[in-house]
Formats: structure tokens, C-alpha cells, sequence
């Protein structure tokens, strides 16, 4: 099973790992600020929290989804990295040589 997965996950082209890393970045940077709003939320005195950060039992099931999801995107983005360079022969491609520009002088 993960056989198979590592596989798909293999197959996926670059620019749609880019645009999955792309959404999840953002839905990760929507999430963090999200929980920042909720602990900087004001509060009447009387519920102010006992401990330094007090979440809800939602607001902290939703903060390690958000780890969770972030830590298991970047282990496949790594895995499929490394896949990839495999995949190559392990060496970057060449540099392009370098351009050579012919300066004309002005009249």
C-alpha cells in the first residue's frame, strides 16, 4: 500500500507539486493566523485563561491538523525529491554557458 502511494506520489509532475505546495502554504499561513487571532482574541477578565494559552478542544484539534498536514506534505515533497534525483543520476545538469553580449558603440 504505501508501495503504491510512493509510487503515485513519484509520478506527479513538479509543477503540480508546486502548486500543492502552493495551496498548502497558504492554507497552513490562513490557519496560523486564524489561531494567532483566536489567543490575541480580547476577553472579559472573568474567562480570561488560567494557563499562558488556553485553546478550545477545536481550536486545538485544527492546530495539530495544521502541524500534521505541514510535516506530512514536506516528508513527501522531500521523499518525492529524492525519488527524483535518483531518477537523474544524482548530478544537476549542466550549467548554460554564458552569454556573450556584443556592446555596440554609439555614434
Amino acid at each position: 500500500m504505501f508501495g503504491e502511494m510512493f509510487t503515485t506520489l513519484a509520478a506527479i509532475p513538479g509543477d503540480a507539486l508546486k502548486a500543492i505546495g502552493g495551496i498548502a502554504g497558504t492554507a497552513a499561513a490562513a490557519g496560523t493566523v486564524y489561531l494567532w487571532n483566536r489567543l490575541r482574541a480580547p476577553r472579559h477578565p472573568t474567562e480570561a485563561p488560567t494557563s499562558r494559552i488556553s485553546l478550545s478542544p477545536e481550536d486545538r484539534d485544527l492546530g495539530f491538523t495544521i502541524v500534521r498536514t505541514g510535516t506530512d506534505l514536506t516528508r513527501a515533497l522531500h521523499d518525492h525529491g529524492e525519488l527524483l534525483r535518483g531518477f537523474g543520476g544524482g548530478s544537476s545538469p549542466p550549467p548554460a554557458p554564458p552569454t556573450r553580449r556584443i556592446r555596440r558603440s554609439t555614434p
